[in-house]
């Protein structure tokens, strides 16, 4: 299924990581699916035509979700376009006033969510004008902020910033020390604005960084991955990576093999 990113506008770029756009294309109804795993990130997904189920059940057209711990597989069925947003990490308390572990590992319908006077605005995104356009989400984004303050924890958007970038390997001590706050205080703020405990948030940073290095295929055996994202032995690694994508380094591995050589056969076909 083709995959795109787009990149937010620049009003909008302190708030949102990037939209996103993916497109069943088939000329008859089918099952795809759409594996989730965790990526410290909330966001909103949009469903303007097909269905996407999970667990067996239907989901809303737009939802709101929250942080994602244990991995999930969402199905696509009939011809579909999904449409989304991936926020930054405590956005759904930032823009929403959500206290953020009310959603993680969940979601909700976005139309159970606003005021009255939103839902003209979430109903647009339905219509068949916006059916394949990121930018109606983006518009909708920028539709909320003019009438909703964000408000922003500095203290925790200090504490985000210093653990993505150091992949999850700062320590909770020098965080509690630069930011004057208590282990409690920490953890209590960081559980409301990004809906995880700080060592949860910093154990998917560093499993994130190993992601990356595995996708992209930088690195020559796969011990290397687990000890340059700094996980302390393999053995740890592939607890961690099992964990928040329910399969092996080893099996992501041979797919991602898999699905380079499947690419690399239909630019063959297609020359």
């Amino acid at each position: 299924m083709p995959y795109e990113l787009i990149s937010p506008p620049p009003a909008l770029t302190d708030y949102i990581r990037y939209g996103w756009r993916l497109t069943s294309q088939t000329g008859h109804p089918h099952l795809d699916a759409i594996d989730v795993v965790a990526d410290g990130c909330p966001g909103i997904m949009c469903m303007p035509n097909g269905e996407v189920h999970r667990h067996n059940k239907r989901l809303p057209q737009i939802i709101l979700y929250g942080q994602s711990v244990k991995p999930v597989q969402l199905t696509l069925t009939g011809e579909s376009t999904v449409l989304g947003i991936c926020f930054y990490p405590d956005a759904l308390k930032a823009l929403f006033g959500l206290d953020a572990f009310e959603l993680t590992d969940t979601c909700m319908d976005m139309s159970e969510l606003f005021c009255v006077r939103d839902k003209p605005l979430l109903e647009r995104l339905l219509q068949p004008a916006s059916a394949n356009s990121v930018d109606s989400l983006f518009g909708y984004v920028s539709a909320h902020l003019q009438d909703h303050n964000p408000n922003t924890d500095p203290a925790i958007a200090q504490a985000l910033n210093e653990m993505i970038r150091s992949n999850g390997n700062i320590t909770l001590k020098a965080l509690q020390d630069t930011l004057r706050l208590t282990e409690r205080s920490l953890e209590r703020r960081f559980k409301q604005s990004v809906g995880i405990s700080p060592k949860l948030f910093a154990r998917i940073c560093r499993f994130q960084a190993a992601l990356n290095q595995l996708t992209n295929g930088r690195y020559d055996k796969l011990s290397d991955v687990a000890y340059e994202s700094g996980y302390a032995d393999h053995s740890h690694f592939t607890r961690t990576f099992k964990a928040f994508t329910g399969i092996l380094p080893t099996e992501y591995h041979q797919k991602t093999k898999q699905e380079a050589l499947a690419a690399g056969l239909a630019g063959v076909h297609t020359a």
